[in-house]
């Protein structure tokens, strides 16, 4: 989890040491109390608000950028693909795999297995671009 340029938490976590490493993540706040001369520091984020987040919500830290609570867009919900659903265009056609036992069937005489496309070689430059790249040679 160090190296990773986004975090998200979801609401729901149980593990006291992930709830207080985000809480760290998210860093304090100086905030000026009534009746004070002097800002104290809080957390943005203590641990109980991070597992006690509302469903369909997550804690998103990107980077060296401020804590944000996102709202997750559920799919499902898209009018989109509510109409493609009733179309019945909604889902993909599932084919069940057979059950497989035993060594694999023989290759037949001659089969070489997959046949590979042969590279063409490099691609000609557009005349409106003489840009080329290292792909390209």
């Amino acid at each position: 989890m160090d190296t990773s340029g986004a975090k998200i938490w979801l609401p729901g976590i149980s593990d006291p040491a992930t709830l207080e490493a985000a809480s760290l993540l998210c860093g304090t706040t100086a905030v000026r109390e009534r009746g004070q001369h002097y800002h104290t520091r809080h957390p943005v984020l203590t641990p109980d608000m991070i597992r006690q987040l509302p469903a369909g919500y997550a804690l998103v830290v990107r980077g060296g950028h401020s804590p944000v609570i996102a709202r997750l867009p559920m799919c499902w919900k898209d009018p989109l693909y509510r109409a493609a659903r009733q179309a019945g265009e909604g889902t993909a056609d599932v084919t069940p795999l057979r059950h497989i036992t035993g060594p694999p069937p023989p290759v037949p005489p001659g089969d070489t297995g997959p046949v590979m496309p042969r590279d063409p070689g490099p691609r000609p430059v557009s005349p409106a671009s003489s840009t080329r790249y290292p792909w390209d040679e």
